[in-house]
């Protein structure tokens, strides 16, 4: 297969291969699908080459299988089209499908077609996408933290790494996946707050953070709203609409609300060394000017030997007697 060049989609799901993630399909240049769906793969998918790996590649499905270990930041960078936002906003499934044949009775037997998990459903797309892009790792035997490249993919419009066992919090540069339309994390071991920024991905409309071990405050944003409850149930520690149990900000204030109130405090406490440094300053002044001065001088002198006489005057009594 390593020969075939003008491949552009490989679709060997719901099959019973056995093997390794076979790494060795990066090298064909016009690859832009390739789906391994419910097989019986296994091992890593760790890349090993220095050649160009999946540059082309804008769906890959590896869902259902056996693949452990962690996702490496090197594999994600090699997926260079998943990169690159496109300027069409929505999602336009257009390529031609077949040269039209010399007969007229000519009907292809194969339309490119493919099928993905799309929005939580399997959707069937009749032709190659020319702008879709869609990465699927779930219900595999994957672990460690999700590398904080993975918003590096900006141009996916879906994302699914559920039913793994994936630790940490939920990566900050997920919110860099501008053209997100579906994202799921659910059944996982994932910890920490939602990231309060996720709230301004206004194209994700299908989310799923369901059965991990979040926490704190939901983001309370008109996006946000839009989830139902089943998005965010399964995490104990999570509060906030569309949840019942609302948050007790008396015994957690926010983060912004800490932080300005240290702040505050900081503030205050310059301000308090600020008035005893000018008091300190003025002083001196005073006691310089005093002591510069010819007639001050010394009445100062006089004050100073009158205090040492009266410091001194019990222990000399007591030494004379």
């Amino acid at each position: 297969m390593i020969n075939c060049a003008k491949l552009k989609v490989i679709d060997l799901g719901n099959n019973l291969i056995m093997d390794m993630f076979p790494e060795w399909l990066g090298v064909l240049p016009l690859l832009k699908v390739l789906v391994l769906r419910a097989n019986q793969f296994h091992g890593t998918i760790d890349h090993y080459g220095l050649h160009p790996f999946f540059t082309e590649l804008q769906i890959l499905d590896l869902s259902s299988n056996s693949f452990n270990g962690s996702i490496p930041i090197g594999f994600l960078k090699q997926l260079k089209a998943m990169m690159v936002v496109s300027s069409q906003v929505s999602s336009t499934y257009v390529e031609v499908v077949a040269s039209v044949a010399a007969s007229p009775d000519y009907q292809p037997n194969y339309r490119e077609s493919v099928t993905v998990t799309l929005k939580g459903q399997e959707t069937t797309l009749v032709q190659i996408l020319s702008v879709f892009m869609s990465l699927d790792l779930s219900n595999n035997k994957f672990e460690g933290v999700i590398p904080d490249e993975i918003g590096d993919l900006k141009s996916l419009k879906g994302l699914n790494l559920s039913k793994n066992s994936f630790i940490g919090g939920i990566p900050p540069r997920v919110v860099n996946m501008v053209q997100l339309e579906s994202l799921d994390l659910s059944f996982n071991q994932l910890s920490g707050e939602i990231p309060p920024a996720m709230a301004l991905m206004s194209f994700l409309e299908v989310l799923d953070l369901s059965y991990n071990h979040l926490s704190g405050m939901i983001p309370q944003s008109s996006q946000f709203l839009t989830f139902p409850v089943t998005s965010f149930v399964g995490n104990d520690g999570l509060c906030g609409k569309p949840l019942p149990l609302l948050c007790d900000v008396s015994q957690a204030p926010s983060t912004a609300a800490t932080h300005v109130s240290s702040s505050s405090s900081k503030e205050f406490n310059w301000e308090i060394l600020s008035v005893e440094a000018g008091f300190l300053s003025g002083l001196a002044i005073v006691v310089l000017t005093t002591l510069l001065w010819g007639n001050g001088r010394m009445w100062v002198y006089q004050q100073v030997d009158k205090l040492l006489l009266d410091a001194l005057h019990p222990w000399i009594r007591g030494h004379h007697h």
